[in-house]
């Protein structure tokens, strides 16, 4: 090999040919003690290289001599280090049986003394003699052969059973051996369980090739054999790839790889081979083996109703919370007049199931017998079954005794929100828990039937308010449980993992066993990875809805009339957190007067088919950060509940949300509605938001200045939304409409009918409020609609028609425009004609009082004063006292002024300004009292010098008594401004800049 590269070599203009030959011989060799050998001695010459490679080749001829006269070579062992002992006993024993060709004496195979025997087979001494080991004659124990072969035979059967280990007889190390281990490995498998193991035929580059599909290798693996085999051999690349045998921490020697083509019956890949040295079969890897459909990952195996053994224990410890009826606590009602209402007739044929059920009833102690007087008696309404022939409902009509009670319900909100990161769940269903009436309550149930008059002993659905109160009664039943919540009758326990799962549902057993409540273990489903409840599937990554309500919209038809759409809208609402843009997409069912039409047909089907990939929803977390993405369009408002992931800077969505517009909204200009969508969409995700910081985002960028500057001017409405947002701590973030998740619905405008708005009726009438106080007194409001409607301006720009409002374009985001179109105000200003002025100037109210406005009004009203005879004669003429000049100083820090300015957070800055330089030196302060102001301006002068003048207001720091001696102290003059921000108009001035 050697010999090969410096021919080579001799080709190529090499500066150092014996570096680069002992280079490639270090990469390229089959052996990899010589490789390793080289790499641990860098020093190493190219001449000693090849001493040592031809000492180690030499060596592993004579070895590989030695080891082909031996009978038993490399043997397969499994066990701890200790089980050897026997195999290298026998090994040993063996070979000190077989005949040494070095010497001239011959051992005997049954005695173990010299052969042959002086006497012949007869002077052997084992002759005639049974075998201690095999019970066999004519050999000793010692030379058992059968020993030895019992003992190797079991040791391989172990090792055919199960391969855990591969040893070798031999401490070698080389390449040869991994290529070894590698060959025995996969052949002493396939040798035992040829008929398990997962082969395929493919094709590479179109020739056929027998591969095994292993799940657990990660690369794809040729042998030299079957590469030599290919037809178009692909050319080998060279690989720094180290490639390990399962369990091994020896390196098979890997010649290069290849990319080829290969292809099963159903696919076809690109991928790489990496060829290596044996015959031990090729093979694909788990990701190669999948792309073909080879094999496939199967990510959970589970059962009809799988239940772990900790909760199998738990369903026994409390199998009596599965056998009998639940009583919780009592209720009476005590305010109700007595009513005492007609009896219904029971027809003949339900009258033997009622008679049955009642007595099912009774022995329940459901119900019981009225004796006496009742004042209060309702009629039983008995429904047949249609799913049970032969059985039936018993109700009673207790609409005269029923008395509305209004409590809290768990809302699906607070449930998405228990549930974030949850990962095991299960449900548990009461068993006719209704509390038991106390016996002053009970004869309000009394119903009468064909029978005589009965009463119930427990609360039965007829009563309206049965279902709130047993809401409740459950919700404080457990109370102070952690991982339970509850809907009606169906409790929700779940857990971060399994143990804690456990400990909750333990817990929560235990609970319901003090209270009295049972449960129906039928309907009971007990440790799930996702759980349908409350018409949503949880899991651990999200929310989705639940498949069967998504089939039943698929598969509803086509409504018939308009009572038929609105049942339609109703359940279709319950999934319009799933459902981006849904106010748009129902806009034309909700419009929907007159016959079914093509446009009808495409609104529903675009709905179905939304709705059969719904998204999976994310659990809120209070700790991520909280976005909303807001969007309006001429019909409608949509806004998206997100968080962001801060491991993964994901974006997570929550919710989302959709309402259309009425009527008037739709008037509204396009910054209004974008406005109102902010403001809508922080009330809707009220629950999420409130009180904690969270940014908004619109494509729409003059909101950005209208919520985030405080001394913006916006027009009414957008002013009076303004309040609605203080209780929220929110910042408008500008995002382009095509990055804008919610942008969709305001590029598919469309006519909405809805009525009215919480948002639209706060808006109106602060609008009304400014109207009615901002006409003149000279003016009417039907005037000055009148002039509205017939000035062309106005009506341009109410049209959006650039041409003709130019004089607008800088006080666009002022103004607002009446609901019917009938006037335009400017903040609280009402938009009129230029000829308005005469009219609005005959009381002489001067510039100051004026509440109208249109382009140019300032300079035409001040002209019109001034050219006013009447209003100079009367108006007093102001004169200001000319400003006294400060000299300013001839050199830094010799005089300075001080301020303060107020910081958010309730702390003062303490600014000194030099007068001469203008460099201010600015602290933070916790008070502006004496005692805390005189120790930072002590530091500042002790570190800047004192200066000769000090001026500053007269605020309460500066007119103590403390603050004239230590101006006396540090000999500095103090010099007291008027109260007024010209006097010390340096230090007022960079007030400004600081803010």
């Amino acid at each position: 090999y050697h010999t090969h590269l410096r021919k080579l070599a001799m080709t190529c203009n090499f500066m150092d040919i014996d570096r680069k030959i002992k280079s490639q011989i270090v990469q390229t060799c089959l052996s990899a003690k010589l490789r390793r050998r080289a790499l641990g001695d860098p020093g190493i010459t190219l001449t000693q290289l090849i001493e040592i490679g031809k000492a180690m080749e030499v060596s592993e001829a004579q070895a590989s001599s030695i080891e082909r006269e031996q009978h038993i070579i490399n043997k397969m062992l499994r066990g701890k280090k200790g089980d050897n002992r026997q195999y290298h006993k026998a090994c040993a024993q063996q070979y000190k049986q077989q005949p040494n060709k070095n010497t001239s004496n011959t051992k005997c195979r049954n005695c173990g003394g010299n052969f042959p025997h002086a006497g012949g087979k007869t002077a052997c001494l084992a002759f005639g003699k049974e075998c201690h080991n095999c019970k066999k004659a004519n050999h000793f124990a010692a030379c058992c052969r059968s020993k030895l072969y019992s003992i190797t035979n079991k040791q391989q059967i172990k090792h055919r059973t199960r391969v855990n280990e591969i040893h070798t007889d031999n401490g070698l190390t080389s390449s040869d051996e991994d290529a070894y281990i590698y060959t025995v490995r996969l052949h002493q498998l396939n040798a035992t369980a040829s008929q398990k193991q997962p082969h395929f035929d493919i094709k590479i580059n179109g020739q056929p090739l027998t591969v095994m599909a292993d799940s657990g290798a990660s690369i794809n693996v040729i042998d030299e054999v079957d590469y030599a085999n290919l037809n178009q051999q692909p050319k080998l690349l060279q690989t720094d790839v180290q490639v390990y045998p399962y369990r091994s921490q020896k390196l098979l020697p890997v010649l290069g790889k290849f990319h080829t083509t290969i292809e099963s019956t159903t696919k076809v890949r690109n991928e790489t081979f990496y060829a290596v040295e044996g015959v031990g079969g090729s093979l694909l890897s788990w990701k190669t083996s999948q792309g073909l459909d080879l094999i496939k990952v199967v990510q959970q195996v589970t059962q009809d109703n799988p239940v772990e053994p900790f909760v199998e224990t738990l369903l026994h410890d409390y199998d009596d919370l599965f056998h009998r009826l639940g009583k919780l606590k009592h209720f009476q009602t005590k305010t109700v007049q007595p009513v005492a209402q007609p009896h219904h007739r029971i027809p003949f044929h339900i009258r033997k199931e009622l008679e049955k059920q009642l007595e099912c009833d009774k022995n329940l102690e459901v119900i019981e017998k009225t004796e006496g007087p009742a004042p209060w008696v309702s009629p039983v309404v008995v429904i047949p079954k249609p799913k049970s022939p032969g059985k039936v409902h018993v109700c009673v009509d207790v609409h005269q005794a029923n008395k509305t009670r209004t409590s809290y319900t768990t809302t699906i909100n607070e449930i998405i929100n228990d549930l974030n990161g949850a990962k095991v769940f299960s449900k548990l269903d009461l068993n006719q828990g209704y509390s038991l009436l106390a016996p002053e309550s009970q004869h309000i149930t009394t119903f009468s039937m064909h029978v005589g008059l009965r009463r119930y002993k427990h609360l039965n659905f007829s009563i309206s308010c049965a279902a709130e109160i047993f809401q409740n009664a459950i919700r404080e039943t457990l109370s102070g449980l952690k991982g339970a919540l509850n809907i009606n009758d169906d409790i929700l326990v779940y857990g971060m993992s399994t143990e804690d799962h456990n400990t909750n549902l333990q817990a929560v057993l235990q609970r319901l066993r003090e209270k009295g409540l049972t449960l129906h273990k039928q309907k009971c489903v007990f440790n799930k990875s996702n759980l349908k409840f409350f018409g949503y599937v949880f899991t651990e990554n999200g929310i989705t809805v639940n498949p069967k309500k998504i089939q039943a919209i698929h598969d509803l038809e086509t409504p018939t009339n308009a009572t038929e759409v609105r049942s339609l809208l109703g359940m279709i609402n319950f999934c319009c957190r799933f459902i981006p843009q849904y106010a748009t997409l129902t806009q034309p069912l909700r419009e929907l007067t007159k016959e079914w039409s093509a446009k009808h047909e495409e609104a529903l089907t675009k709905l179905q088919e939304t709705l059969l990939c719904p998204p999976v929803l994310a659990y809120f977390d209070s700790d991520r950060e909280t976005e909303i993405l807001v969007d309006a369009s001429p019909v409608g408002l949509t806004a998206i509940l997100a968080q962001k992931d801060q491991d993964t800077q994901l974006q997570h969505i929550i919710a989302f949300a959709s309402r259309a517009l009425t009527p008037i909204e739709q008037c509204y200009l396009q910054t209004e509605r974008e406005a109102l969508a902010v403001v809508w969409a922080c009330e809707h995700f009220h629950i999420c938001v409130c009180g904690t910081p969270f940014l908004v985002y619109t494509d729409h960028k003059p909101l950005v200045a209208i919520y985030g500057n405080p001394k913006s001017k916006p027009p009414a409405r957008i002013e009076r939304w303004s309040l609605l947002l203080q209780p929220y701590n929110v910042t408008v973030v500008y995002r382009e409409g095509k990055s804008n998740h919610a942008d969709y619905m305001s590029r598919h405008p469309a006519k909405g009918t809805r009525l009215t708005s919480h948002e639209e009726m706060i808006a109106e009438e602060f609008v009304n409020y400014v109207v009615l106080h901002t006409v003149p007194v000279a003016l009417m409001l039907e005037d000055i609609k009148s002039a509205t409607s017939s000035d062309p301006t106005l009506q341009a720009w109410q049209e959006i028609n650039p041409t003709a409002f130019k004089s607008f374009e800088r006080v666009k985001t002022e103004l607002t425009l009446g609901a019917d179109g009938g006037f335009i105000l400017r903040g609280n200003k009402l938009v009129l004609q230029k000829q308005a002025v005469e009219l609005a100037h005959e009381g002489h109210q001067g510039v100051v009082k004026k509440k109208v406005w249109f382009p140019g009004i300032d300079k035409m009203v001040e002209e019109k004063v001034q050219s006013c005879h009447t209003c100079q004669i009367v108006t007093p003429e102001t004169k200001h006292e000319s400003l006294m000049m400060s000299v300013l100083p001839n050199s830094p820090w010799k005089e300075v002024s001080i301020n303060f300015a107020d910081l958010p957070n309730g702390e003062y800055l303490l600014v000194i300004s030099d007068d001469y330089s203008q460099y201010p030196v600015v602290d933070i302060i916790k008070s502006t009292s004496t005692q805390t102001v005189i120790p930072r301006i002590d530091k500042i002068f002790s570190e800047f010098g004192t200066p000769e003048i000090v001026k500053s207001d007269n605020g309460p720091p500066f007119h103590s008594r403390e603050f004239k001696l230590f101006a006396k102290e540090l000999g500095f003059h103090h010099r007291i401004t008027p109260y007024w921000p010209r006097a010390n108009g340096k230090v007022e001035q960079f007030m400004k800049t600081i803010k």
